[in-house]
This record gives C-alpha cells, structure tokens and sequence, in this order.
C-alpha cells in the first residue's frame, strides 16, 4: 500500500499501477506486508527543508518518531525497514520510506540483512555514496514491459547484490520495448532489473 504521512494523521493513497523492485520480488510471498510511506504537511505537499520553516519542524519530528518507534496504519503496526527515493520529488532520498508489518513472519533484521553489502567492507567504506545508492537502488520502482525465458539472458555475477543491472539487448528486443514504452524511436539504453 501507498500511505501519507501528516504530522496530524495517516491517509491511504491510490490506486496505482502495478510496480515492483528487488525488494518486493525477493520477499514476494510477503509482498502485502510491506508499505510505501511518504511524509508530508497535512495539504499533502511536500515541505521544502528549511529548519525556520514550522511546517518542516512538524514534518521532522514525525519522521524521527515514525523511524524509532514505527507507524499504526488502521491498526496495523509497522517497522521501519529503509529509505526510498521519492515518487513525487527528484531528491534522492527525499521523505520516503518503506516499511514492514510488525506481525508478519518475515522481520526486518531479515530484509536489511538481505540489502546489505555482503563484499568487501574496507571497499565499502571508500565509496559509502555508492554504496547507499546501491541499496536505494533495491527499492526503485520498476515495472515490467516484456518477460524473457531463462535461455533469452546471461546473469553475470557480482560480489554486490544490485537491482540495475546493464548488459547488451538485442535489436528486436529493443524494438519491442520502445514500442511497449510509446518511445518515438529505439532507446539505446535500457534499464533491466530481475
């Protein structure tokens, strides 16, 4: 579900189309337990961050709250799992978030042991930006344009677990993705997630 979040009260947004990420694919048999949550002022807008700016402060203190302690959603409540890039803004990491039902079987120390770097620590710590991107890279929307078997593509591996992966694409596969897209020409570039 797509949830805002007032410093007042807690409104259900929607419907909107289908989406998924490498979150909700990996956890796919939980995937109703998990929640997309923006915070905003009470006109649903999106505050600009000024910390003179009341609106902002009651945002703020919202998301601290909301952080530590989780959110009750129509009696449900919900933990924290990680950062989302916004869907309504083109800040990186903006006000949104997803979280995780307290009640479901799966946990959230399991889902962000699963986000986490599992290569080299000391690389991490060199590139900690890329490395936060990578994990907001697992919560990117993505939805899917065309399917292909096992033997239509070559998973190469990689020491980080990232949703954007880049390769090469066929013509005819791109032809049909920049039809399915409406593009006016053929894209030469795709972004393909698995």
């Amino acid at each position: 579900g797509f949830v805002d979040v007032t410093p007042l009260r807690v409104k259900c947004r929607g419907p909107f189309p289908v989406v998924t990420n490498a979150l909700l694919r990996e956890f796919r048999e939980f995937h109703k337990s998990f929640i997309y949550v923006t915070f905003v002022d009470e006109n649903g807008s999106l505050c600009i961050e000024n910390s003179r700016n009341e609106k902002w402060k009651l945002i703020l203190t919202r998301i601290r709250s909301s952080l530590k302690h989780g959110i009750e959603v129509f009696g449900k409540r919900y933990a924290f799992v990680t950062f989302a890039r916004d869907r309504r803004s083109i800040d990186a990491f903006s006000r949104s978030a997803w979280f995780l039902d307290e009640e479901c079987e799966l946990n959230v120390r399991e889902v962000v042991d699963w986000m986490r770097y599992d290569g080299d620590k000391e690389e991490m710590q060199r590139n900690v930006r890329e490395y936060v991107e990578k994990m907001v890279s697992l919560v990117s929307d993505s939805v899917e344009t065309i399917g292909l078997n096992e033997i239509e593509y070559e998973v190469i591996g990689d020491e980080m677990r990232m949703a954007n992966e880049c390769g090469e694409i066929s013509v005819e596969c791109a032809t049909e993705l920049s039809q399915r897209l409406k593009l006016r020409s053929v894209a030469s570039a795709f972004k393909v997630k698995f």
